[in-house]
This record gives C-alpha cells, structure tokens and sequence, in this order.
C-alpha cells in the first residue's frame, strides 16, 4: 500500500517542479516583454528627435537668403537626407521590434497557458491525495471498529 502512495508523491513532487519551471519561464517572458517596451519607448523617442532635427533644419534651409548661403543650404540639404536615411532606420528597427514584441506576446500568452494547466494539475493531484488519505483513515477506522466487535464477549449478560 505504501508503494503507490510513494510514488504519487515523487509524481506530485515532479508535477510541482514542472509548474514552478513554467512560472519562471512566464516571469522570464514577462521581463523580455517589458524590454522590448522599454526598446520600444526609447526608438519612439529617437524618431521624435530625428523628426524634430529634420523640421528644424528645413526652416532654417527656408530662411536662408539664397545669395548668400548656397552652400549653406547644400549642408542642410545634406544633412536632412541623413536625417531622412536615420528615419528610415529607425522605421525599420520599429518594425523589426514590433514582430519582436508580437512574438514575446504569443511566447508569453503559451508560457502562461501551460503555467495555469500546471498549477491545474497539481491542484487535481493535491485533492486526489486529500481523498486517498481520507480513504485511508476511513479504512484504518472501519478495521478497528470490525476488529473491536470481533474481539466483544458473546457470552450472554444479565440485565
């Protein structure tokens, strides 16, 4: 009897290792997801910059008189394709970090599908053990109670 009981405890201890794997892969998840953001966050911000620069340097180039700054405004000129080339960079890595983030999203949605059906199972194997304990006691009750009417005097009595 003790054999069985033996190893649904090494199962349950196992099925308990196996849900804390799973949460610290849904934590793992979790963090990767918040760094993309952070990426995200700080991409944003430099595509602002770079827009910013690129309107700056447009008016300037507008209030330029064209006599005197010809070179002058071949510089902005210059320097607003590299800020458009920058923009176009920054568009790119926006949109390579957003299929990141949509992949660490789906990582993260499956990582946490399996924690919950983890935590499902140890809570199934936890009540299964609660009633085969109970089983037990029970038994252990019933064999007392037969061992102690076995063990009654059945010589007749006077009332």
């Amino acid at each position: 009897m003790s054999a069985p009981t033996q190893s649904s405890g090494q199962s349950a201890k196992g099925v308990g290792l196996l849900a804390r794997l799973a949460e610290n892969k849904v934590q793992g998840f979790t963090k990767r997801l918040s760094e993309l953001h952070a990426s995200q966050k700080k991409l944003d911000t430099r595509k602002a910059q770079v827009s910013s620069l690129k309107k700056d340097y447009q008016r300037q180039i507008q209030t330029i008189d064209a006599d005197k700054g010809l070179a002058q405004v071949q510089a902005l000129r210059r320097f607003i394709l590299d800020l458009l080339e920058m923009e176009a960079r920054v568009d790119l890595e926006q949109q390579s970090l957003s299929a990141q983030l949509d992949h660490a999203k789906q990582l993260l949605l499956d990582a946490q599908v399996g924690q919950k059906k983890m935590e499902s199972l140890v809570e199934r194997l936890d009540l299964d053990q609660a009633r085969k304990r109970g089983l037990m006691e029970q038994r252990a009750i019933d064999a007392a109670a037969i061992a102690r009417f076995n063990q009654r005097d059945d010589t007749p009595r006077a009332y």
